[in-house]
Order: C-alpha cells, then structure tokens, then sequence
C-alpha cells in the first residue's frame, strides 16, 4: 500500500514539474511583434543582432532562427552595409 501511494505521488509530482516546464516554454505566438529594419555593421553576426534585440524573454537560439527566417536566409552569413528586418516582441 505504502509503495503504490509512494508511486502516486510520485507520479503526480513528475507530471506537475513537466507541466510548468512546458508553462514556461518560450513561444513567439504569446508576443506583440513589431518589426525593425537595420543596416548591418562591420563585425555583426546574427547571434550578437539578436542578443542586441532580444529582451531575455525568449531563447536567443530560437530568436536567430526567427531572424533567419523573416529574412529567407539559408545561412547565418551576413554582409555589413546589408539591411535586414528585426523582429521585436513585447
């Protein structure tokens, strides 16, 4: 008896943690999105334009890759004086 309520709560503990983990998931879909167009400059890189643009609130991984694909990019390659849009969510 004592082991099958041990499994119990267990189980519900695990589920509960894997809930407000899915909870907290970042997901573009809960944000306001503007857009910004800037120029690229010397020495940018899409990760550091997105940790420029990003407010912390979602993941910088999937925030470059929204980057990319707002911008139909095949690569992560960027050329100074290039002009791309930013999305930016509150």
């Amino acid at each position: 008896m004592k082991n099958i309520i041990f499994v119990i709560i267990t189980t519900v503990v695990v589920l509960g943690f894997y809930g407000l983990v899915l909870g907290y998931e970042n997901n573009l879909d809960e944000f306001l999105v503007y857009y910004d167009e800037i120029t690229i400059e010397s020495g940018d890189t899409i990760w550091s334009i997105a940790s420029k643009y990003s407010d912390g609130r979602i993941d910088i991984n999937k925030y470059c890759n929204e980057i990319m694909k707002i911008n139909n990019m095949k690569s992560d390659k960027i050329v100074s004086g290039h002009r791309i849009i930013v999305p930016i969510y509150k």
